[in-house]
């Protein structure tokens, strides 16, 4: 999804998302998310996640949580920091897994 988000790739975004991500992304133009994709990437360089823990999959194994760390290229003033914890949490479906939201879990750091 990062790769995808780093390429402006609307098409794969919104294929490979589900829940509130799938609504929201599904809800925007993809002239709109590509236009977004490309500033952050111009701000932040281009991401990649790293260092997966505490992943959790359920008993039916059709969802998981996981924490990572989103590293970018850039320093970003504004997190104080490169490297971003998140939490991220996924759906399997239709043999993928699909990742239906994330947010900040900790403090950036350097």
């Amino acid at each position: 999804m990062i790769a995808a988000y780093s390429n402006a790739d609307a098409g794969t975004l919104k294929s490979r998302s589900c829940g509130a991500l799938w609504l929201d992304l599904n809800n925007r133009d993809d002239s709109a998310i590509a236009e977004e994709a490309l500033t952050d990437r111009e701000k932040r360089g281009t991401g990649r996640v790293e260092n997966f823990s505490g992943t959790t999959i359920n008993p039916n194994g059709l969802a998981a949580t996981t924490v990572a760390d989103i590293h970018y290229d850039k320093y970003i003033p504004e997190l104080e920091g490169s490297i971003v914890p998140a939490k991220f949490d996924l759906e399997f479906d239709d043999g993928i897994w699909k990742l239906c939201s994330f947010k900040q879990w900790g403090a950036p750091r350097n």
